[in-house]
């Protein structure tokens, strides 16, 4: 009788073991390789925001990560988007609105297209933007 309660009670230890291993692997890959790389990369980008705004880390598209200043829950700063661990898109926000020089890179950094809006009214927002810190660099 004491063999089968210790039996059972290191059958239902192993099991509960198992049982938390899967679990634990089955949650850590509900975020793909990609989406991986890329909030790694897109945490590295340090950008200096406007005033009266906060930094935000976020998911972008199917597998990327933007980096972002926000007031008011409203993009005002900076933005970046990060796409498989390398900076693909890059531009900036005032009040909401797109503006200034936007960039979409390909995957050797070259610009595949740029887009010119209208200037950004905050001084603020452009300043951040040439203060960015790439991962591969030590700042502007």
């Amino acid at each position: 009788m004491r063999k089968l309660i210790i039996a059972m009670i290191v059958f239902g230890t192993a099991t509960f073991l198992v049982g938390y291993l899967w679990v634990s692997s089955v949650a850590s890959s509900f975020m793909t390789t990609n989406q991986r790389a890329s909030k790694e990369a897109a945490d590295l980008i340090e950008i200096q925001c406007p005033r009266e705004t906060s930094l935000i880390s976020r998911p972008w598209g199917k597998t990327g990560w933007s980096v972002l200043c926000a007031r008011g829950g409203m993009p005002h700063g900076p933005w970046f988007a990060v796409e498989a661990g390398r900076l693909e898109a890059r531009g900036a926000y005032a009040d909401g609105s797109r503006c200034g020089s936007w960039q979409w890179l390909s995957p050797d950094g070259s610009v595949l297209k740029r887009e010119i809006l209208t200037a950004c009214s905050d001084s603020e927002v452009i300043q951040g933007l040439a203060r960015e810190r790439k991962p591969d660099d030590s700042g502007v």
